[in-house]
């Protein structure tokens, strides 16, 4: 494998997270940016960079994604600070609008949370042993506005059990529905 590239468990978890998000974002609104979209190298500042995963929007809007596949180890402040530093670059570079998401099986550090939030890129917590016809994926944001939050993150979830996915937002009127 190049270098900056994944294989085995931590690729499949790469393309699991671009599924999802391409998912969500809907199919014919977030295409792969390149090939299949995974393990996706930009020249910026000089040097290489690969982003584990990146989509393009029908807009031109790019959307890169950082997955981590950590069992324990949760996500901290500077992994944040890193991404959206390359973020940065790669909108400079191509002169286009760039958003990120950072997802993780793992868990996030306050400060990372809210780092994430400030900088405009969204935090995600999705599990490895799921397929893109049936899952769970859990946006955290901190806002400490939000009574009855002793930490002040709020988080969303997404899951798609159906062929249509559903958001905790509107999951107080979803009923079951068949496939």
């Amino acid at each position: 494998m190049p270098k900056g590239k994944s294989f085995g468990m931590y690729r499949d978890y790469q393309q699991l997270c671009h599924d999802i998000i391409q998912r969500i974002q809907g199919t014919e609104n977030a295409l792969p940016y390149r090939d299949k979209g995974v393990d996706i190298d930009f020249s910026i500042a000089n040097t290489s960079v690969t982003f584990d995963a990146v989509l393009k929007t029908a807009n031109g809007k790019i959307i890169v994604i950082e997955s981590k596949r950590y069992e324990k180890q949760p996500i901290e402040q500077r992994d944040v600070f890193a991404l959206w530093g390359e973020m940065d670059w790669l909108r400079r570079t191509l002169n286009t609008e760039v958003e990120g998401l950072f997802i993780t099986k793992s868990t996030y550090r306050i400060g990372a949370i809210k780092a994430a939030t400030a900088l405009g890129i969204r935090v995600a917590v999705c599990e490895a042993e799921q397929n893109v016809q049936q899952f769970l994926i859990t946006f955290h944001r901190y806002a400490p506005h939000v009574s009855g939050r002793t930490n002040g993150v709020v988080k969303e979830h997404f899951m798609q059990v159906t062929t249509q996915v559903v958001s905790s937002s509107s999951l107080h009127r979803w009923r079951r529905r068949k496939a």
